[in-house]
């Protein structure tokens, strides 16, 4: 009953950790089935708006309980009642059924497989999306410039001002060795960065974009705007908007490169317009306007 009354204080929240911490308690076997962002998708859209407090268990069984969605049988399944709350709904009576796995309570998400199966399809469809057009802005022609250039960039972008990454936690995984990159903050807050990475070596330029399409889908909020990894003018991008934080709101992000060579370019701005001119800085600094 406890477990049950803390899982609907994590399923109001609007935090995302506390939203990934609220996946991360589902059944492994709905883990398997669902993506993360389909289930905290949904309840942004759809549980969130109704306002919900938190719920107040009132008994519990224990029984065996088939989950429609996989049709599996689970024993030991503890069935809680519970009455629940909304500021913009009625008040809700209703069980939720768990089951413990090392180390919490997990709980099931949907009832029925057609439900499942079209949130899937929907926030999927919100994922991704079809493949098309070029890299923005005419990025296209910085793919082969030497990494170095971004140390050139503008030092101010709007009322931005930009400082040398140097911190060694920000290598990502693809990554020969540490990126060079610049980051643009606001008073304390960052809004935008530039970077230039080296790809180590079994790494592919439409793959690791790809890569990393699919790490930020799975870190919502996560918009694709536009992709294509196999383009006709040969350089793989990936044109995103995802949450850069709390404090400041979403940021858009393009990543591109050459599928010949090994540098993977990253741009990123929370206000669109400064993004446009950091994009015409890079290329004017690169020399190839």
């Amino acid at each position: 009953m406890i477990a049950a009354e803390e899982l609907s204080v994590m399923e109001a929240q609007t935090h995302l950790p506390a939203l990934y911490e609220f996946y991360a308690r589902l059944h492994p076997d709905g883990q398997e089935i669902i993506p993360r962002h389909v289930v905290i998708g949904w309840y942004q859209d759809n549980w969130h708006p109704k306002g919900p407090h938190p719920a107040t268990a009132t008994g519990a069984s224990i029984v065996t309980w088939t989950w429609p969605v996989n049709g599996v049988a689970y024993s030991n399944v503890y069935e809680v009642s519970y009455i629940q709350e909304f500021d913009n709904a009625p008040t809700r009576n209703d069980v939720v059924r768990l089951v413990y796995v090392e180390p919490y309570f997990r709980w099931f998400f949907g009832r029925s497989k057609a439900f499942v199966d079209e949130q899937i399809a929907f926030y999927n469809a919100e994922a991704y999306i079809p493949q098309g057009g070029d890299v923005p802005y005419d990025l296209q022609r910085v793919v082969n410039s030497e990494p170095e250039v971004v140390q050139s960039l503008p030092i101010q972008i709007g009322d931005a001002q930009a400082t040398l990454i140097t911190d060694a936690r920000q290598l990502p995984d693809y990554a020969a060795s540490m990126p060079l990159g610049v980051q643009y903050k606001s008073a304390e807050y960052p809004v935008g960065y530039a970077r230039a990475t080296i790809l180590a070596s079994g790494y592919s330029m439409a793959g690791t974009i790809q890569q990393i399409v699919d790490d930020g889908v799975e870190t919502p909020p996560f918009r694709l705007i536009s992709w294509n990894l196999d383009p006709a003018n040969a350089v793989p991008f990936a044109h995103f908007e995802q949450l850069a934080s709390e404090a400041v709101g979403n940021a858009q992000t393009i990543v591109w490169g050459s599928a010949t060579g090994r540098t993977l370019w990253e741009i990123s701005f929370v206000n669109v317009d400064d993004l446009e001119t950091l994009a015409a800085a890079l290329i004017a600094m690169a020399s190839i306007a």
